[in-house]
């Protein structure tokens, strides 16, 4: 068993409890779950949104949006699924705000390449290389496959709890997985050739 999911099942053997402590207005309990759950949080940001500074802010946010709705959360689900989730919808929102962003920003840049007197704007992410190849493909992915393929791969999780997770069936997490796994290798494999051809050269 992978060791972030054994730590997640001992710390989740109380968490109901936590829960609805915190949720009746104990500020220690809610403290207590955001102490045994706060590195996990911030790695699924991370993942979410592809850097850390952002995936600092989506943390904060994530909890604050937690706080505000524990009186919802039933315990229908484990609690990391009911904080996943949220995770993962904020995301979202971060991402598609980075996107319209950047679109925007590509769309003016090449509006403007023919006057001398603009200077093209640059977002400060894209200057920003990301510490690994692996890394790269995996920011790459769409969101449900980067998604499943963490999940799984990355955090030892079982098809069937990914799929609880996101919401969706075990059946479309294995066809993101093996997608998102292809993708990856073919990345990697074009990002080996061209570096071979660069020393080629």
């Amino acid at each position: 068993m992978h060791a972030a999911t054994a730590v997640a099942m001992i710390a989740d053997a109380d968490t109901p409890a936590l829960v609805a402590r915190a949720a009746g207005g104990d500020a220690k309990a809610f403290e207590e779950l955001v102490r045994r759950h706060h590195s996990l949080v911030i790695r699924w940001a991370s993942i979410a949104v592809g850097d850390l500074d952002e995936a600092e802010d989506l943390a904060q946010a994530v909890w604050l949006k937690a706080y505000r709705n524990l009186g919802d959360f039933r315990g229908a689900s484990k609690f990391t699924t009911w904080l996943y989730r949220i995770t993962y919808n904020l995301g979202f929102e971060i991402r598609t705000t980075r996107d319209r962003r950047q679109a925007a920003l590509a769309e003016w840049n090449a509006a403007t390449a023919g006057d001398a007197s603009s200077e093209p704007l640059h977002d400060d992410g894209d200057a920003e290389m990301l510490a690994s190849a692996v890394h790269g493909c995996l920011i790459g992915l769409p969101p449900r496959q980067r998604a499943v393929l963490t999940l799984i791969d990355f955090e030892g999780r079982s098809g069937a709890e990914v799929a609880a997770m996101l919401g969706i069936e075990e059946g479309t997490v294995r066809t993101n997985l093996f997608k998102a796994r292809r993708a990856i290798r073919q990345r990697l494999l074009q990002q080996e050739r061209q570096l071979i051809e660069e020393l080629r050269a």
